[in-house]
């Protein structure tokens, strides 16, 4: 058997193939019929009904366990390609969180709503009980 990992080069599907390997002989899906309904689906991929519905209308899923054992199996975290340059999706990710400046408010007075505006109160009746 080659090397999963190389200096420049990753065998993703040995790498998948050695990931899953410790499934086999396991029953992950213990009770669920061969063919299975859309509740059952939504269910054990943790989605809604119209999503189920949208995967299988898409053709990503059948609705059998098997196919259903293939989906989770593809759209494992560990089957995902390795995001070498990591600068650039935390700056994506960054961007994506920070919420957007909607406000009405004009800028001079929006920074009047902020903490480090003057107090009406001073530090010495803060400190009183």
């Amino acid at each position: 058997m080659d090397k999963i990992i190389q200096e420049d080069y990753i065998d993703e599907e040995a790498a998948r193939t050695f990931l899953n390997d410790c499934y086999n002989g396991l029953d992950l899906l213990p009770n669920i019929p061969s063919k299975i309904s859309n509740e059952i689906a939504a269910d054990v991929l943790n989605v809604s009904m119209p999503t189920i519905e949208r995967m299988v209308q898409d053709g990503q899923i059948e609705l059998t366990r098997r196919s259903l054992l293939k989906y989770i199996f593809d759209n494992m975290l560990c089957n995902r390609p390795v995001s070498w340059d990591d600068e650039e999706e935390s700056a994506e990710q960054k961007e994506k969180a920070e919420p957007k400046n909607q406000s009405n408010i004009p800028e001079k007075k929006a920074g009047l709503f902020q903490w480090n505006e003057p107090s009406l109160f001073s530090e010495e009746d803060l400190k009183q009980e």
